[in-house]
């Protein structure tokens, strides 16, 4: 892990629960080996394609997919060439014993419903604080608890 991976990982583990994250990606190559934060993680591909490394399982996460990853997940991001571009959004979601979904490491396709309501969300900037966007702050957390670990059902649609 180089130097300013290390740095925005400890950001992440830093980062307060009343905070959402958001990093977006140019056209870049990634290749972030394993590590673990307390935050789950939506990574949005706009282009290219994303492989996730969950213990000895490798995922697939072609454009316009979302992978869903758990707070304290260990896992290895890569993108095998120059051609990826992503959003990733780092936030806390508290999951009781019936939310198996949000429990589990998934990748949904997007709709523009769901595309479009994560563009906006990311357009606000790196962060989104609770204290000082507490509309905003509501907003993105409804929606990534109640549409992302249902969007297999959005598929259908």
């Amino acid at each position: 892990m180089n130097q300013e991976q290390e740095s925005y990982i400890s950001l992440i583990k830093q980062t307060s629960k009343e905070t959402i994250r958001i990093k977006k990606t140019g056209w870049e190559e990634i290749k972030l080996p394993g590590h673990t934060h307390e935050k789950c993680q939506i990574i949005y591909t706009l282009s290219g394609t994303l492989h996730v490394q969950i213990g000895s399982t490798s995922y697939f996460v072609p454009e316009k997919h979302i992978a869903w990853i758990p707070s304290c997940t260990e896992h290895e991001l890569s993108s095998k060439n120059r051609q990826v571009s992503l959003v990733i959004f780092y936030l806390s979601l508290d999951a009781d014993d019936k939310d198996t979904a949000l429990k589990e490491f998934s990748i949904y396709h997007t709709n523009s419903f769901i595309a479009e309501n994560l563009k906006f969300i990311a357009s606000k900037g790196t962060e989104i604080e609770q204290a000082d966007s507490p509309d905003l702050y509501a907003f993105a957390l409804s929606f990534s608890n109640c549409c992302l670990p249902s969007a297999r059902i959005w598929d259908s649609c």
